[in-house]
């Protein structure tokens, strides 16, 4: 294949770098035309890249190869560490079917709003709490830089983190009367938080995890959190 694509290029010189470039996208262009009437084989991402996520052009949910591995899973871990690490990243991405990108989109993928007003006005409230409750943590960078986190930018992943855990915990109970979840473990350094604070759609890792936990009432119960404190928030949020 790769002995194809040269043979195509070989009218390329090195002295015209405009016109190489023109040349090579029009390849890339007949190329994927030509692949339309073909079956597909390739792939749609990286398969070293540890990963999963939701397309909801597809209405699929991908689990690369890569990511279906130790640390995160092994045939032989006990089912709270599967339904802990896998059941909730699953869960997450399941959860994007069902967001405000994910309502935009039908069962095949195609464009169409398929939520009725009540379901759309219902979602909005709830979605106002996540921005809420988030825009309130403030990120320390280092010791004279502090930021808030974006809740508008953030809101579709803390959704999706909070219907993720909601799914796996629920899950679980179908085959556990126990669970221990781990997720979100790493260590941080100031340019890492200020990245992941100014550009990136998650929330940082410690918020992340905690608010996830905050949010469901079995967390609180169970580890006899005081009505009104961090973990135990008077308003708990919930989408799903």
């Amino acid at each position: 294949m790769v002995g194809q694509h040269l043979q195509q290029l070989q009218s390329q010189t090195h002295n015209d770098l405009f016109g190489n470039a023109g040349q090579s996208r029009e390849l890339e262009k007949t190329q994927r035309v030509r692949s339309l009437a073909q079956a597909q084989s390739n792939f749609i991402s990286a398969t070293r890249e540890v990963n999963a996520f939701y397309s909801p052009t597809a209405n699929a949910i991908f689990a690369l190869a890569s990511y279906l591995n130790a640390p995160i899973y092994n045939k032989d871990f006990p089912d709270p560490m599967i339904f802990g690490a896998v059941g909730v990243v699953l869960g997450h991405e399941l959860t994007h079917g069902y967001d405000s990108l994910g309502s935009q989109h039908d069962a095949d993928g195609n464009v169409f709003d398929w939520w009725d007003p009540d379901t759309k006005a219902s979602f909005q409230e709830e979605k106002q709490c996540f921005i809420d409750q988030y825009s309130s943590y403030i990120v320390k960078i280092n010791e004279s830089l502090s930021l808030p986190i974006d809740g508008v930018k953030t809101q579709g992943e803390n959704i999706a983190d909070n219907g993720g855990i909601r799914a796996a915990y629920m899950a679980m109970l179908n085959f556990l009367d126990d669970v221990d979840l781990q997720m979100v473990c790493e260590q941080t350094s100031p340019s890492f938080l200020l990245y992941y604070v100014q550009r990136d759609n998650h929330s940082p890792p410690e918020p992340r995890l905690n608010f996830m936990l905050a949010n469901q009432p079995e967390f609180s119960k169970a580890f006899n959190c005081p009505k009104g404190s961090f973990m135990n928030p008077k308003d708990k949020c919930k989408v799903w």
